[in-house]
């Protein structure tokens, strides 16, 4: 980038660390400083709060996160960068859009594919929209990709909640913090990512698994007591009533829909699961061992 050093950290969440050689033996060819981290105990949030740590020890201005299943455009560090620059915001989010695999996809894989690509790219544009309106807050900013200013860690003391490691979430909670200390966030939508997606989520029932885990989470965290923009009980009681009134209602004509029409009926009849297990205060297990088949 720009007028900036950069250093790439890399966190093993290991009982060994099994990849230091191969990040050693890249080193002195890789075009920036390459670091290397191992942290013992299992969990995202565990691995997230040792990258802040080492780069608080390394002296870093910044911390960018993508996941390790992304491709980022080259001029992405840029563009978030700008904005970064350009703005008083500590905490800067960017799109992630699906990309295709490379295997080749049966016609209802294919169906399903391009109908969640469509979904993330409105969502995408969505956020795009509350950007141009300064309403920044209403954009929820996760980690695969993501730009937080070191103060974040350093002067107000956030860290991502290593209690929701089984659960996941701790990207969520951790915007939600920011937010709730009247922290200013922002929107970079040049600064592009993609995420391959595996032929192991193009089916229905990862669909629906997901989008309960996600809407469980969020609403858990929603209703959660020092948490600003704080529904009511009573809100979700009536979200999910109505919801499941719709849903009876398109069930109807649901063997007629083709995979398209399918996969959003299962996206929207697993959030309506997700938030009636957030009503009987179920805690997701979306990152348990046991459940990783494709998350």
């Amino acid at each position: 980038p720009r007028n900036g050093e950069v250093s790439v950290l890399i966190v093993e969440n290991d009982q060994q660390a099994s990849t230091k050689n191969v990040i050693d033996h890249h080193k002195d060819g890789f075009p920036f400083p390459l670091h290397h981290a191992l942290e013992t105990t299992p969990g995202i949030p565990f691995m997230r709060n040792r990258a802040f740590a080492e780069a608080d020890r390394l002296g870093a201005d910044l911390l960018a996160f993508v996941d390790d299943d992304e491709e980022v455009t080259a001029s992405w560090l840029d563009n978030l960068l700008e904005n970064y620059r350009t703005s008083d915001a500590l905490l800067i989010g960017g799109p992630v859009l699906h990309k295709r695999p490379d295997t080749p996809l049966t016609p209802i894989q294919d169906a399903i594919f391009q109908a969640g690509a469509d979904a993330v790219s409105e969502r995408m544009a969505k956020r795009t929209e509350y950007a141009a309106l300064g309403q920044t807050e209403k954009i929820n900013i996760f980690t695969h990709n993501w730009l937080g200013d070191m103060a974040l860690y350093r002067d107000h003391g956030l860290r991502f909640d290593e209690t929701l490691a089984m659960t996941g979430g701790s990207a969520t909670q951790f915007f939600f913090h920011t937010v709730a200390k009247n922290l200013p966030t922002g929107w970079a939508p040049d600064a592009w990512a993609e995420e391959v997606q595996p032929v192991s989520r193009l089916n229905l029932g990862y669909q629906f698994r997901r989008a309960r885990d996600q809407e469980l989470n969020s609403w858990t965290m929603q209703l959660a007591r020092d948490l600003r923009f704080r529904p009511s009980r009573k809100t979700l009681v009536r979200r999910t009533f109505f919801s499941a009134l719709g849903l009876i209602h398109r069930s109807c004509a649901l063997p007629f829909r083709d995979y398209k029409g399918r996969r959003t009926y299962a996206v929207k009849l697993g959030k309506v699961i997700g938030r009636a297990m957030a009503l009987a205060k179920r805690r997701s297990d979306l990152y348990a061992p046991s459940k990783q088949t494709g998350y």
